[in-house]
């Protein structure tokens, strides 16, 4: 058996009650957003990941309400040359 690629996360490709795409998303992070989305009194959405168990979780990106209501990144750690690789 081959080592396993440790940089990309162990998570379904579909959501089980509704068969959703995850694009490589967990379920907790799909459902976080669509709830955050729905909801307009959520005015920031910050996603942080943990790259392995035992270790610290990074801040990875950042949504905010718009003025018009829409939630959108406003940061992500990509856009800081911040090593955000799994």
């Amino acid at each position: 058996m081959g080592a396993r690629d440790c940089r990309r996360p162990l998570f379904t490709e579909f959501r089980a009650f509704d068969q959703a795409p995850l694009h490589g998303k967990s379920v907790t992070e799909v459902n976080a957003l669509e709830v955050s989305k729905e909801h307009s009194a959520v005015t920031v959405f910050d996603l942080y990941r943990t790259p392995a168990a035992g270790r610290a979780a990074i801040h990875f990106e950042r949504r905010e309400r718009t003025t018009d209501g829409e939630l959108t990144v406003s940061w992500s750690a990509d856009s800081t040359h911040l090593d955000s690789s799994f």
